[in-house]
């Protein structure tokens, strides 16, 4: 859990990162479940962000918008200093 920040790569093999926060490197969640922050689930990340294919991120903004069938996928871009 993350409530606070994080110096070192963060590398979550078949576990659950969760919390509010700042990692200050990069994160990969390898096979396990990502749930940023409070609602809306806010976490940053000042490195590479890597989601395996196998890996699962959860939000309740994200949720919301399933539900209302308005999105089917999502895409990441890294976003300027």
């Amino acid at each position: 859990m993350v409530n606070g920040s994080l110096n070192g790569q963060v590398f979550v093999e078949g576990g659950v990162l969760k919390g509010t926060g700042t990692i200050n490197s990069n994160l990969t969640i390898a096979s396990g479940i990502h749930i940023p922050g409070a609602s809306p689930g806010i976490m940053q990340v000042k490195g590479n962000y890597t989601l395996a294919s196998d890996a699962t991120i959860q939000s309740k903004f994200m949720a919301l918008l399933r539900a209302l069938n308005m999105i089917r996928s999502i895409s990441m871009a890294a976003a300027e200093p």
